[in-house]
């Protein structure tokens, strides 16, 4: 296998979980820093203290991709954990904008987890072609 194949498919790996955990980042301290704006954006909520748990368990995914990007490794579970919470988002995001008719800001979010799905498609297929 060519090396250069090799590199642009850590890249391709790389860059999307950089992209992915800037989105967290942002989503996770966004309720924790300023939670008025955040509903005022989303809708109300009835329990603050859910955004507030969400919003930290994200700042925890965010820790973990950092360290694996940091450590360079192409970790399994790093990316399983990047697919499946995007996929769990999406889930998240079209029923609520779908079934409670909640902000349009939910169906922003299924698209941005949507983009990302399918960046980690393109990069799976690379890393399957190279096989």
């Amino acid at each position: 296998m060519p090396a250069n194949l090799n590199d642009r498919s850590t890249q391709k790996r790389k860059t999307t979980l950089f992209l992915q955990s800037l989105f967290y980042l942002f989503t996770g301290i966004w309720p924790l820093m300023h939670i008025s704006s955040f509903l005022a954006g989303k809708g109300e909520e009835a329990d603050n203290w859910l955004l507030v748990s969400a919003g930290s368990l994200l700042l925890c995914i965010v820790c973990a991709f950092f360290i694996d990007l940091y450590a360079r490794r192409n970790s399994a579970s790093i990316i399983f954990l990047a697919i499946a919470s995007s996929v769990a988002f999406l889930c998240v995001d079209f029923h609520y904008s779908v079934f409670h008719a909640m902000s349009k800001l939910y169906i922003v979010d299924a698209a941005i987890h949507l983009v990302l799905m399918t960046l980690w498609s393109f990069w799976m297929a690379a890393i399957a072609r190279e096989s």
